[in-house]
């Protein structure tokens, strides 16, 4: 039943009403219209925007250029914890409330990664791509028990992925500025610094926010500190590896393969030197994507918007 509220929230978020029509349906029973507009569509949302009181906004910047034509929006959301897009000072300046859902698909995040990891340790795609093409060549793969797995990054995600990790049995290294010996060794995991993850670590994950001090951390300098048999996971942001240093690492030999979730620009251009490299897997920035994560994700946006509206 509606509240008798009255109001329009706009949505370009890939994922937001997408796979389940419930994060919709709560907020129109609050007297709230709702407009879903298809990414790339950038006419529709500047035109919807005018009108709205929230944004779930998707990876588009949200900043003085986009809110320029937006003057009774009250809401910024983002369905997940990543809020590079957003000029933070800017809504501050504006009074706009900025809602997001910080580890609300986590597990999934991690999960995947996980997959990943085997996916490259054991040439699963290897061994696919070999049998639909009539050789019957078994691929050897890289074994994970007593290997090191080195996470850059020990928020949410990657306290999941140490846990997912420690059923494989492997070795568990972290950098991270804000994690010390201590509170490390609480986790189970040792605590050293990036250089040093880089040089001993067999797999390599992920799992930053992108800013100024992290765009760009994986270049080709870090890359040839590698081993020459590691692996590299990104399911971050791209701006965190250089995407072009990946790509002739790969190329070289100088690391032994990569799974990429996350570019710099998205959707990935066809014509991207990166999607040529030798041993890469690649999707859709999808690691968040498993059906439990995007309902706890969507509706828990939905709550905060309504709450932000105090509705």
């Amino acid at each position: 039943m509606s509240s008798g509220r009255t109001g329009s929230v706009v949505s370009s978020s890939p994922s937001f009403g997408r796979y389940s029509d419930e994060p919709v349906r709560l907020l129109q029973d609050a007297g709230l219209t709702v407009e879903l507009v298809e990414r790339g569509d950038t006419e529709r949302l500047r035109a919807a925007l005018r009108t709205a009181d929230a944004w779930v906004a998707g990876f588009e910047p949200v900043d003085s250029t986009t809110l320029s034509d937006a003057p009774e929006l009250k809401v910024a959301a983002k369905c997940g914890a990543g809020l590079d897009n957003f000029d933070l000072d800017y809504l501050r300046e504006r009074g706009i409330a900025v809602v997001s859902v910080p580890g609300g698909n986590s597990s999934a995040v991690a999960e995947y990664a996980m997959a990943q990891v085997l996916a490259l340790a054991r040439g699963v795609a290897v061994n696919d791509a070999a049998v639909r093409t009539g050789a019957w060549k078994p691929h050897v793969g890289m074994g994970l028990a007593g290997r090191t797995l080195g996470i850059v990054g020990f928020g949410a995600i990657g306290r999941h992925l140490a846990r997912l990790a420690k059923a494989f049995d492997m070795q568990l290294v972290v950098a991270d500025p804000f994690l010390d010996a201590t509170r490390g060794a609480a986790d189970g995991v040792q605590v050293v610094e990036l250089p040093t993850l880089l040089a001993t670590a067999d797999v390599v994950s992920l799992h930053v926010p992108l800013s100024d001090a992290t765009r760009h951390l994986i270049g080709e300098p870090e890359l040839a500190q590698m081993q020459p048999h590691a692996l590299l996971v990104n399911d971050s942001r791209g701006g965190i590896v250089d995407e072009q240093a990946l790509a002739r690492a790969l190329a070289a030999g100088t690391i032994a393969g990569a799974a990429v979730d996350v570019f710099a620009d998205e959707p990935a251009p066809p014509d991207l030197p990166l999607l040529s490299a030798p041993n890469l897997l690649v999707s859709p920035h999808t690691a968040g994507y498993s059906d439990s994560a995007l309902a706890t994700v969507t509706l828990t946006c939905a709550r905060s918007i309504l709450e932000a509206l105090g509705s």
